[in-house]
């Protein structure tokens, strides 16, 4: 399950707030979700959101991404959790890529010749039965 830390619109049509909110991505913007974290108003200058920090820290550490809205606020209103989650995902080295071991030469060309033997084998045996009933009618009387 992807967690996002995202926007939900509330309020009237052109009067709108939102919640920032942690949700299943597959949720609909206005669906259900898991956790509110806070609340933004951009018509209220006083105040104009709110952001629990400590409830952002864990999701965070969980692994939820964050829309680019719900960024921007967070970056606005709660820059050092942002920072100290920044620092910890640049901190941590990438993994890397397991390469497969390539077999030798060698031990591919003896397979290949094991596997061709028995063929080889199985033709002349067919071979020789041919041969023998092409033979047997070739009789005068």
């Amino acid at each position: 399950m992807a967690v996002k830390i995202r926007l939900r619109v509330q309020g009237k049509k052109d009067r709108a707030f939102y919640r920032i909110i942690v949700a299943d991505s597959r949720s609909p913007r206005d669906g259900k979700y898991l956790e509110m974290l806070g609340w933004y108003n951009p018509f209220d200058e006083e105040n104009k959101a709110q952001l629990n920090g400590e409830r952002l820290n864990y999701w965070l550490g969980v692994g939820a991404q964050l829309s680019p809205k719900a960024k921007s606020i967070a970056k606005q209103f709660q820059p050092e959790v942002l920072k100290k989650y920044l620092e910890k995902k640049l901190t941590k080295k990438p993994k890397t890529k397991k390469t497969k071991v390539e077999k030798p030469v060698a031990v591919a060309s003896e397979k290949k010749e094991a596997t061709k033997k028995p063929v080889k084998k199985a033709v002349k045996k067919v071979a020789k039965k041919a041969v023998k009933v092409k033979a047997a009618p070739k009789t005068e009387a």
